[in-house]
């Protein structure tokens, strides 16, 4: 692995997504990476930032007590 980076594989099992997945965010510049031939390579704490930092799927969570809007 060159200079401690991650793979999208190794990155993908870190995060709980595919490596494709991975990619696409790469391709898009949502994670920060270094293409190398055909390779992506991650630095690990791109991955710690996108973990902190991404929205989890689904629709947010209402409170108990907030009344609905019906």
């Amino acid at each position: 692995m060159p200079d401690d980076k991650l793979t999208t594989t190794d990155a993908g099992e870190l995060l709980g997504i595919l490596p494709s997945s991975v990619k696409g965010l790469c391709q898009r510049g949502t994670i920060a990476a270094e293409k190398r031939g055909r390779d992506w390579w991650i630095a690990p704490e791109e991955v710690e930032r996108y973990r902190r930092e991404r929205r989890k799927a689904g629709r947010p969570k209402k409170e108990r007590n907030e009344p609905c809007l019906r």
